[in-house]
């Protein structure tokens, strides 16, 4: 099945469960014959608050279209469209990187041609999960204060079938690691956008009056983006527009709004205050990340570069993470006290908002990339992996230790590594604090089920009626709040523990010292026991279930040196058996360890497409409804665990209300997971473990 934008609905949600059996026609062969007139909208949230000041339209003829990917072209003369040599299925050297020199040429007319094609005016640093989302920023916005403009594309099946056959933007999702081997900027979509917005940049120039992209650039808000329509891509029209967007820069808190709501609950001390003004971008290294530098450097640190942490959408997660760090307290394994609060003036009233915070910049990268290295230029010694564990199992422990502190998104990408110049080790520390809640395929089942729930209440979930009422009633039970709706306000106030209602629930039970109260530490322990997995196994992805972790696989293909074809949890090969009786005892209740009613497959990527799990090597077989009836199944099976442990979980508290005894119920499928969660260690037994581990190291046989 193709990567087209309706897998997020169709594949990687609960809603699958719940969406009727395709049409068994078999998917269309793309063909330079055929053309298309779908059209999706692009980014959504964002398209919604459109107001467009400036458009661009470029309207040629399907030859002279084409020139898009040779920019500094003059107007070729008509030809057919299908034997044009501009036409990038004939030219594939038309995709070729573009020169960074700044001499000029128009000597890419000769197909035959082997001379630097066009001056690249732009950087591409990478993409968000849709592949549509592109980190991309014009040279002369290099070194100057970060606007945060992102450029998005169409969805794969909204682009022209011969564009779509030779760009590949399908690609982009499963290969969205940033510059460097192997990066977007390698890829031919990545390629294909940078001449785009190349020649979009010189027709600005030409056709501007004197005010070009680079005087509108700085006229825009923050936050805003840049559409790329290629719907008529080869039939005459292709589109570049700025989309300005005000909804961030309204949606920004003063300093002094912040001050008052957190008064008494956080420490000041040490936070400097920084204007954007002063900021230099240096690349974008995550959708909320980027680093800069600091004009005239910084109280604290210098002048070195450090990470300006910026949330476009949701801001409320960023501010209840500010929050959280300001009053936690330093603990080495914990990413630092914010060094600087950096405030942007607004386009209305002239009012200075918190747009971003400063961090300490972690140049070794994370641990899943260092997982990813394992068994090729790196091996790690088991003494190492010990360390990690124990390390991130204090982070916990400290954080836990705050009234509000929980951490729900644990994962080797929110570990970075820092390097221990005196022990010569790597330390792990924690970041991303936001406790907004994490990936499916890491969340506790507990969780994870209560969540497809609230997916389904929603009100882009289930249409109206008895089922999705029936679910939200179940919900208000659960919660123990009868006034509860799915959704609610996206603004932020100042909420103790954040926005993850799922999660929440769990801290009042912790909070209320009753029945349950250590059920929400239990949760965590169970992502804890899925990293010491990954480290110990030497696996960068769990690979358990469906969810977005899908799309970041290796290559089916891969095949290390040291530890052969790439594994999924719970499958063991190089953990030592008292560290595996640890991971087990942590994620009890996890449906892959329930023999009696194993978990379904799922689904997996392989080759740019999705295809069932458990196709093994018969893919040419297996059709796009092969894939959705995976999907479709898996889910099912999903949202009956997940109404039958809400179900269960009601029941208990009431028999313990009611000072009873205890009753623990079991769900259709003999899925008993409120008993089993109550099996797992706490973090003080984990740590003890693991020293005792540590300590008597060399018996073990590794």
């Amino acid at each position: 099945m193709d990567l087209t934008s309706d897998i997020f609905t169709s594949i990687l949600s609960p809603l699958a469960a719940f969406l009727p059996p395709a049409d068994p026609t078999p998917e269309p062969t793309i063909s330079t014959t055929t053309t298309t007139t779908t059209t999706t909208t692009i980014a959504a949230d964002i398209t919604t608050t459109i107001i467009t000041t400036i458009k661009t339209t470029t309207t040629t003829t399907s030859e002279a279209t084409t020139a898009a990917l040779n920019p500094e072209s003059d107007p070729p003369l008509p030809t057919p469209w299908q034997t044009s040599p501009l036409n990038p299925q004939s030219r594939l050297d038309s995709l070729a990187p573009l020169s960074l020199s700044t001499s000029t040429s128009t000597s890419n007319l000769n197909p035959n041609s082997t001379q630097s094609v066009v001056n690249n005016t732009w950087r591409l640093d990478g993409t968000d999960l849709t592949g549509r989302r592109f980190f991309a920023t014009p040279r002369f916005a290099l070194d100057k204060p970060p606007l945060r403009i992102d450029v998005y594309l169409p969805a794969v099946e909204d682009f022209p079938p011969a564009l779509r056959e030779v760009v590949r933007p399908e690609q982009a999702v499963y290969r969205r690691r940033g510059r460097g081997y192997g990066g977007v900027e390698e890829l031919d979509v990545g390629r294909y956008l940078m001449r785009v917005l190349h020649r979009w940049e010189r027709q600005l120039e030409h056709e501007g009056g004197g005010q070009g992209l680079e005087q509108r650039w700085w006229s825009l808000p923050f936050g805003s983006c840049i559409s790329v329509d290629v719907v008529g891509f080869g039939e005459g029209r292709e589109e570049v527009v700025l989309v300005p967007e005000y909804g961030v820069e309204q949606g920004m808190l003063d300093l002094g709004t912040l001050q008052r709501m957190w008064e008494g609950e956080v420490a000041w001390d040490g936070v400097e205050v920084v204007e954007w003004e002063r900021l230099r971008f240096k690349r974008q290294v995550h959708e909320v990340i980027s680093l800069v530098g600091v004009d005239g450097g910084l109280a604290v640190g210098g002048e070195k570069e450090v990470v300006f942490k910026c949330v476009l959408e949701e801001q409320r997660y960023m501010y209840n993470e500010l929050k959280l760090l300001l009053s936690l307290g330093g603990h080495p394994n914990v990413i630092s006290l914010p060094v600087g609060l950096v405030t942007k003036k607004g386009r209305f009233g002239n009012r200075r908002g918190v747009c971003g915070f400063l961090l300490e910049w972690f140049p070794l990268g994370s641990l899943r990339e260092r997982l990813l290295r394992d068994d090729y230029e790196e091996t790690t010694s088991m003494a190492q992996r010990l360390r990690w564990a124990r390390q991130v199992t204090e982070a916990f422990v400290h954080v836990n230790g705050h009234r509000a502190g929980f951490y729900p998104d644990l994962k080797p990408d929110n570990i970075v590594l820092r390097e221990d110049a005196e022990m010569g080790m790597l330390d792990a520390v924690l970041i991303d604090l936001e406790q907004r809640g994490g990936w499916y395929a890491w969340s506790p089942p507990e969780v994870a089920y209560v969540e497809y729930l609230e997916i389904l209440a929603d009100e882009s979930g289930l249409p109206e009626g008895i089922l999705k009422d029936e679910i939200i009633d179940q919900l208000r039970e659960y919660y123990g709040d009868s006034g509860w709706s799915p959704g609610g306000s996206r603004r932020y106030h100042n909420a103790e523990g954040g926005f993850s209602a799922p999660w929440l629930a769990l801290l009042k039970q912790r909070d209320a010292n009753r029945e349950g109260k250590d059920l929400l530490e239990r949760a965590q322990v169970f992502m804890l026991g899925k990293l010491l997995w990954c480290i110990f196994e030497g696996q960068p992805l769990v690979r358990c279930g469906i969810g977005h972790e899908v799309l970041r696989d290796a290559d089916p293909k891969y095949e290390s040196r040291g530890s052969g074809k790439m594994r999924a949890f719970p499958e063991f090969k190089r953990t030592p058996d008292v560290l595996r009786q640890l991971i087990r005892a942590c994620t009890a209740g996890a449906p892959e360890w329930d023999a009696s009613h194993p978990r379904l497959s799922g689904v997996v990527l392989r080759g740019g497409k999705l295809y069932p799990a458990d196709s093994g090597d018969q893919l040419d077989t297996a059709t796009a409804e092969d894939t959705l009836a995976a999907a479709r199944d898996f889910w099912s099976r999903g949202v009956q665990l997940a109404r039958a442990f809400l179900g269960a979980s009601i029941s208990l508290r009431g028999k313990s209300s009611d000072g009873g005894t205890e009753h623990t119920s079991q769900s259709s499928t003999g899925h008993d997971l409120p008993s089993q969660v109550k099996t797992r260690p706490l973090f003080a037994e984990v740590l003890s473990q693991l020293k005792r581990i540590e300590s008597c190291l060399g018996g073990f046989q590794l």
